[in-house]
């Protein structure tokens, strides 16, 4: 029987979720790969803010064939429709995150941890008001930079 829809091609079992993360893909003109559902799944389930070669090195267990070129093309088209946004600064390899809602970051200086901090819709950024008569803020990047807890104590 051919199946109609979004097309799921993985190695081995599907979970249910694949068909309803398949979905989101075809909303967005991405076809369900077995290597960009994965990558989905890594970037949703990471607790810290990977790069391409943490997320590549994780894929490659599972498909050790896979490409670093292939998940910075994941990566970029998941960024253009919206499943992840970019973390990085100047200089820095990128850092992925799949929260794409509005938030700020907090960097250890000592071990470059990121964490996610709310972001307070209701409080207005110093300097806002000297933007330019008619200028439409898209988005807003904040970095807290300092020491985490667990470093200061080693300090």
């Amino acid at each position: 029987m051919m199946r109609r829809g979004p097309s799921v091609r993985r190695a081995g079992k599907p979970t249910p979720q694949d068909d309803v993360i398949a979905e989101e893909f075809a909303g967005h003109g991405l076809r369900a790969t077995r290597q960009r559902l994965e990558v989905l799944r890594l970037l949703r389930s990471a607790e810290n803010h990977p790069s391409v070669a943490e997320l590549h090195r994780k894929l490659a267990r599972t498909q050790p064939r896979v490409s670093r070129k292939t998940v910075y093309e994941i990566l970029d088209s998941f960024v253009r429709v919206g499943f992840a946004s970019v973390v990085t600064e100047g200089g820095e390899p990128y850092r992925y995150e799949a929260k794409t809602d509005p938030h700020y970051h907090a960097r250890c200086r000592a071990c470059d941890r990121i964490f996610d901090l709310p972001a307070d819709g209701g409080s207005r950024l110093r300097g806002s008001q000297w933007l330019p008569e008619g200028f439409k803020i898209e988005t807003v990047a904040v970095t807290f930079r300092g020491l985490c807890g667990r470093c200061r104590d080693k300090i």
